[in-house]
Formats: C-alpha cells, sequence, structure tokens
C-alpha cells in the first residue's frame, strides 16, 4: 500500500461562479436572433394575411371588417373548391406515407446490414443532387410518351398503353405523393398542362393552321 502524503493529493478545483451565470445568458443571446427572424418572417405574415383575410382591404387603400363574407365567395368557386381538396389530400396523404416510409427506413438502417453505409448515403441522396437536376429527372419518369416507369410495365405485360401521369387528375395526385424531389417537377402540373396536352394542342393548331391554308388555296383558285 502506497502513502500518499497530503500536500500531494488533488483537490477538486471550485468552479468559478461565472459558469453558473453565463450559460442562461448565453442560451437567450443564442436564441433571440432566430426567434427575431421566425417572428418577422413568418409569425408576422401569417398573422398579418389571416387578419387581412376578414377584409376587403386592397392596394392603396385600407379596408373594413367583413367577416367570412370572403371564404364565402371562394367556397362557391369551383377552382377554390379543387385546390382545398388537393391541398388536404396532399397534405394528410403525403403526411401518413413519408412517416410510414421514414420510419421503416429508420429502423432498418437501425439493424446490423450488410453494405449499411452504401445504403445510407443512397437515402440522403435526394438531398444532396440539386432541386434542378431531380425536378428534370422526375419529370422525365412521369412524361407520358418516354416515361420509365411506363416502359418497364410494357416490358412486363402489366399495362398495353404509356400512362399520362400528369394529364389526368387521379393520377397528377398520385404521383405528386412521390418522394420530395418529385414537387418540382410535378408543381407545373397545377398552372401548365402536362406535355401530352401541349403536344395535343400544337398538333391541333397545325392541323387548323394547314385546314385555313387548303380553304384559302381554293378559294383563290
Amino acid at each position: 500500500m502506497v502513502l500518499v502524503p497530503d500536500d500531494c493529493r488533488r483537490t477538486p478545483r471550485a468552479r468559478s461562479p461565472a459558469h453558473s451565470t453565463i450559460a442562461p445568458s448565453s442560451g437567450c443571446c443564442s436564441c433571440c436572433p432566430p426567434a427575431t427572424l421566425l417572428l418577422v418572417f413568418l409569425t408576422y405574415p401569417l398573422g398579418l394575411g389571416t387578419y387581412l383575410g376578414f377584409t376587403d382591404t386592397k392596394i392603396g387603400r385600407s379596408g373594413a371588417w367583413i367577416g367570412l363574407e370572403n371564404y364565402s365567395y371562394l367556397w362557391g368557386d369551383a377552382v377554390a373548391r379543387l385546390a382545398l381538396f388537393n391541398t388536404l389530400f396532399y397534405t394528410f396523404v403525403a403526411s401518413v406515407i413519408k412517416f410510414g416510409l421514414g420510419l421503416w427506413l429508420a429502423l432498418l438502417l437501425n439493424k446490423h446490414l450488410p453494405f449499411k453505409a452504401f445504403l445510407r448515403a443512397i437515402v440522403l441522396l435526394p438531398f444532396i443532387v440539386p432541386t434542378a437536376l431531380s425536378a428534370i429527372a422526375f419529370w422525365w419518369i412521369y412524361d407520358s410518351q418516354f416515361s420509365i416507369i411506363s416502359w418497364a410495365l410494357m416490358r412486363m405485360g402489366v399495362i398495353h398503353e404509356y400512362i399520362d401521369f400528369l394529364g389526368e387528375p387521379w393520377n397528377a395526385r398520385v404521383s405528386r405523393r412521390s418522394p420530395p424531389t418529385s414537387g418540382e417537377a410535378c408543381r407545373s402540373s397545377r398552372s401548365r398542362c402536362s406535355p401530352a396536352c401541349r403536344r395535343s394542342r400544337r398538333r391541333t393548331t397545325r392541323r387548323r393552321a394547314s385546314t385555313a391554308h387548303r380553304r384559302g388555296s381554293n378559294s383563290a383558285t
């Protein structure tokens, strides 16, 4: 047994009183900038937009309180009801699918699997690929003539014609349930027609132009 002199024993270092006062103040100072940004750029616009929805305010003049008149007017518009249905459908269905798929992937990657690092890299790939490239990729996947999904299903004999993913309303809604990166590619379907629709319109325009040209030629002769 070795005896250590009292003067050689290490005594615990006394904590400085500054340690108990710096942590709370530094935490508050760290939270103030993001809290200010959230209040200015998220909370205030949300509250202002909600308030203006109950008034008849227009650009250049202040409005008066009219209650639910704006919302009753929108409810009478079929396009507004369709947009509300699409929004609620996308929110609930996509949330359930993403939660279930994310939980399943988390439990799967938590197990001891071969090539676990490679699988985790694949999961993170959508966050690494630029949004523009992923949008172009999913636009090609959902194309009415060159879709790889339709090509594979036709090769397997499941379908006999290509699927118009973005031209039909329910096909477009189901396509929007795919991973988040496809949302940028499918977003154009809400404001613009599908590629097949645009091609059909171009063919119709050319057909009408040729018909009008033939009629003009016949009338001239």
